[in-house]
């Protein structure tokens, strides 16, 4: 493969997709315990695998569906006939009314003339912090002992900053640092402080699944 594509982000794209196969068929092959099935790794993995597949198996279609229309495009040729004289009297008379000077302006125009610039801040909401948004929750839980998920996301800018504060509740609790409390079902969930020792998030490593420790 290397040597059909000496590209390495292709290469390391086809080392990538070979591994993470192996990797799913040796923990099919290996003995071990049923509930290694359900590992969240493998069956992300196994996922993104798969919806890998999907995609290179749409492009190979789609492939070869222009091959065999440029195929048979190639067993077509135009028609090479003069216009016909009674159309060509129709033709007005060809006029040059620009100078040699105006075709160079018009050229330098085109040439150093630079393509509209198109935003795209509208596509793509920024990015929240993880780190700063737990640290926001921390100092609003501090100033009111106690509150619920929707007093603390009420500062929130955007959507994105709702769900990484969610994030960031997760992370605290998975920490115990905050306590979670709700009189009846389906009530208002309340948040509360755990302990004053938080640690500090921005020594964490955070994906765009969770947290792991540095």
């Amino acid at each position: 493969y290397m040597q059909a594509f000496p590209d390495l982000s292709q290469a390391s794209q086809f080392l990538e997709i070979a591994a993470t196969l192996l990797n799913i068929k040796a923990s099919q092959l290996l003995p071990g315990e049923e509930t290694e099935e359900l590992d969240p790794e493998y069956l992300e993995a196994r996922d993104l695998l798969f919806s890998r597949l999907l995609q290179y198996r749409a492009y190979k279609e789609v492939a070869e569906y222009l091959r065999v229309r440029i195929g048979e495009g190639q067993a077509y040729y135009p028609r090479e006939v003069p216009l016909p004289a009674k159309f060509a009297r129709l033709l007005p008379p060809l006029r040059v009314d620009f100078t040699p000077e105006d075709l160079a302006r018009a050229a330098a125009d085109a040439f150093t003339r630079r393509p509209p610039q198109v935003s795209l801040s509208h596509l793509h909401l920024p990015q929240a912090s993880l780190a700063e948004q737990a640290q926001i929750v921390v100092a609003e839980l501090k100033l009111s002992g106690k509150a619920s998920f929707s007093q603390l996301t009420r500062s929130a800018k955007n959507a994105t900053e709702r769900v990484t504060r969610f994030l960031a509740l997760l992370e605290l609790y998975r920490h115990r640092c905050v306590e979670f409390t709700q009189e009846s079902a389906l009530e208002e969930l309340y948040v509360t402080l755990d302990t004053k020792e938080i640690p500090d998030f921005n020594n964490f490593i955070f994906d765009e699944y969770g947290a792991a420790d540095d």
